[in-house]
């Protein structure tokens, strides 16, 4: 790559964009919609925000427009997730622990999908300096064991912590209608045995109330010759990290991986 990929170039592809505050992004809350994810070279990614302009405002807080996530995943000992997502069921979990790092915002997270549509149900663990720090306090702990037996077949305790991914997010929300598009970059996968920085690769994602998203953002990209495809962060971190998971049906997105890694 000719240019090195940092948040100060990434930034500079926003400029001319009307902006919307963090609070009134949240207030399109969309929790219950459709996904549709996109995975793209960075290259193409200044030529597809220059086309998002006229319809899409990005999301701007206290002067950030691109906001880093620390993630940290969770699955059980024989990666039933991962599987389940893999092996294409219709109804499948995922749990996770994000920060919002440049706020002190933390969410533990529950993302079920069924029949193609995304039901997220999420509690905010507040007064925590990170992830580990929020995991020692017994009380955080009983609250995340409530929203996962709540919303899914596990308890906590059947979970283990399986990857972490870090990003940098971009958040467009349309002008005129209740959608809302996230632009992740810079990310990087750690198991804690191994890790990889895939800073080369961008993964976009519509979050929509209609099953197909036929207007704006998708058409973009459709011009770019970018389509659409079925995969998550948490898989593609962990079939890129352990060589010993099934990887068939993720296997286009993981060459794109394989030639973007730094």
């Amino acid at each position: 790559m000719s240019e090195e990929i940092t948040g100060s170039v990434i930034t500079g592809f926003l400029e001319g964009f009307e902006t919307i505050s963090l609070k009134e992004t949240s207030s399109i809350q969309l929790l219950d919609r459709y996904d549709t994810k996109y995975t793209f070279p960075f290259s193409e990614l200044q030529g597809v925000l220059s086309s998002c302009r006229e319809e899409y405002m990005v999301t701007t807080e206290a002067g950030w427009q691109l906001f880093p996530y620390e993630t940290w995943y969770y699955d059980t000992p024989d990666k039933a997730l991962y599987k389940a997502h893999h092996n294409g069921k219709s109804h499948r979990y995922k749990f996770r622990i994000r920060s919002y790092t440049g706020f002190d915002l933390i969410f533990a997270e529950v993302k079920e999908k069924y029949k193609g549509k995304t039901n997220k149900q999420r509690i905010p663990l507040t007064g925590y300096t990170g992830i580990a720090a929020c995991l020692e306090d017994p009380e955080a702990v009983t609250r995340i064991e409530a929203l996962v037996s709540g919303c899914t077949p596990y308890h906590f305790a059947d979970f283990a912590f399986a990857v972490r991914v870090d990003f940098s997010r971009i958040t467009l929300v349309h002008a005129n209608r209740e959608e809302r598009i996230t632009i992740d970059t810079m990310l990087e996968y750690a198991d804690g045995r191994s890790s990889r920085s895939v800073p080369g690769l961008v993964i976009a994602e519509i979050k929509h109330q209609g099953p197909v998203p036929h207007l704006g953002f998708s058409q973009i990209l459709k011009r770019h010759g970018i389509h659409a495809g079925s995969f998550s962060k948490y898989c593609l971190g962990s079939a890129s990290l352990d060589p010993k998971l099934k990887y068939n049906n993720f296997k286009q997105h993981l060459m794109l991986i394989e030639r973007l890694s730094s």
